[in-house]
């Protein structure tokens, strides 16, 4: 359900539109079938200078696919695999 829950139904098209390579991505074109169970989902993340895939197994085989799609569009790209920030808010440093 969280494919589902992230496809924003009111800007996502017309910012794909203008983006090589976003629409492949957003319909899960050509995503390697080893990885196909484990992306939980993409979505186009803030303003659009993001695409956001929440994953939960082949981290490096889903990025690779979507620089892959960016590049056949000639859209440089670059994925990085991030963790979960599961304790909230948290002050670094004196002030």
């Amino acid at each position: 359900l969280l494919r589902n829950a992230t496809r924003d139904r009111l800007h996502q098209s017309y910012r794909a539109a203008l983006v090589p390579g976003l629409p492949s991505i957003l319909a899960c074109e050509g995503l390697p079938a080893l990885a196909e169970d484990s992306l939980l989902s993409v979505t186009v993340s803030g303003s659009g200078s993001t695409v956001l895939a929440l994953t939960d197994d082949h981290h490096e085989d889903i990025g690779s696919w979507m620089v892959s799609c960016f590049a056949r569009n000639r859209v440089a790209a670059e994925y990085h695999v991030l963790d979960l920030e599961t304790e909230g808010v948290k002050v670094i440093g004196d002030r």
